[in-house]
């Protein structure tokens, strides 16, 4: 497939049918610069970054959403991405062993972690990293800090994931976007 349209582009984030019980908080889909040490994204010849992030309630698993695309002229140099940049865009989270795959190539990473500004306290997070043609999505999914520990799991994650995944992929394939 050829690099996408900004019309695929834009199209291929969650939308409001897809998180029914959360709000945008920040939408930032076509404005965001790639971190001035990810040279990768530059030698991958990307072409789009950006971000969307929901809220929920704070009883909720899932508390908040980021949902990710970085925009690439074609699939070969979206995996060649995905690859170089795995551990820098899992954040420092460890892997997670189990998770159902969702898209092609992917890697989920998370579990429960000391809060990195509230000392003494613990943040549960995953992420999902996955190609989709020749766009990478990250998912981030953070548990509500009212919660206890561990309430979120990757199998919250895992249905949102396979939706992104199938926004994304009935975007590409929509020739007149």
């Amino acid at each position: 497939m050829p690099a996408p349209t900004e019309a695929q582009y834009l199209a291929s984030y969650l939308v409001r049918g897809d998180l029914p019980r959360m709000a945008i908080i920040s939408d930032a889909r076509s404005s965001l610069s790639p971190n001035p040490d990810d040279t990768a994204f530059a030698e991958c010849r990307g072409l789009a970054l950006g971000r969307v992030i929901w809220q929920g309630d704070d009883v909720a698993p899932v508390w908040q959403i980021m949902d990710l695309r970085f925009a690439f002229p074609d699939r070969a140099s979206a995996v060649r991405y995905h690859r170089a940049r795995l551990g820098r865009n899992a954040e420092g989270a460890m892997p997670v062993r189990g998770a159902p795959p969702v898209g092609e190539y992917c890697a989920v990473f998370g579990g429960i972690r000391d809060h990195p500004f509230a000392p003494g306290e613990t943040v549960t997070h995953y992420y999902y990293l996955f190609v989709v043609d020749c766009l990478l999505v990250k998912l981030f999914a953070a548990m509500s800090p009212m919660l206890p520990a561990g309430t979120l799991t990757p199998a919250d994650l895992t249905p949102i994931a396979r939706t992104a995944q199938l926004r994304t992929a009935v975007a590409l394939a929509d020739a007149t976007r």
